[in-house]
């Protein structure tokens, strides 16, 4: 099985191109919906407002919320999504990117696929698709997978080239996109140590 994942806040503009990107080769899509603590201010929604919630539902995705109280962390969200049975795939996108091409792959644990930046035309191969294990999650930095205690590091796993993953965070807003960069400046600082210490990028 197929499920994909996806995590967004305050994204409806692009979450409709997101979920119809994957809707013909996914079995399951999952949206998990909130902010961060930390992101765009106490005073910011905790859940989206913008109708992402209703629209990822209408377009088939299970929804995930986070109530009335942020999601303390991009590992802490991402680890929601996590739902699926032994040897499903997870294949992850945000919610302001589109998946391009066909999954033709083996059975590995994890494969990387190209996130193409759209504005700079740089592309970068990073984990996106991995399989579910009893084990499996996100500890210690937001692209972190651990499997049975060991972490599933990028450059031990293949590289898909039949498909990619477009991202469009430039279409964001001025103010968006400075919130994200902050909160990314966040995010560097309280992985920095962990980071290090298990000698990942």
């Amino acid at each position: 099985m197929i499920i994909s994942v996806i995590s967004g806040y305050q994204d409806a503009e692009f979450l409709e191109n997101a979920i119809n990107s994957v809707i013909g080769m996914s079995d399951r899509i999952i949206y998990v919906d909130g902010r961060y603590v930390q992101f765009g201010g106490d005073n910011a929604p905790v859940a989206s407002i913008d109708g992402s919630i209703s629209l990822a539902r209408s377009l088939g995705a299970e929804v995930v919320e986070c109530g009335n109280i942020p999601w303390e962390s991009q590992v802490y969200k991402r680890n929601q999504y996590l739902l699926g049975e032994e040897g499903d795939y997870y294949l992850m996108i945000d919610a302001d990117e589109e998946f391009e091409g066909k999954l033709e792959f083996g059975n590995d644990i994890a494969y990387r696929i190209f996130q193409v930046d759209k504005q700079k035309n740089i592309s970068i191969p990073w984990i996106r698709l991995f399989r579910h294990t009893k084990t499996l999650k996100y500890y210690g930095a937001h692209n972190i997978l651990w499997n049975n205690g060991k972490i599933i590091r990028e450059e031990e796993t293949n590289i898909l080239f039949s498909c990619k993953i477009n991202h469009y965070y430039f279409k964001r807003t001025k103010e968006r996109i400075n919130q994200r960069q902050q909160y990314y400046g966040l995010q560097y600082d309280l992985e920095k140590e962990f980071r290090t210490k298990h000698k990942c990028p």
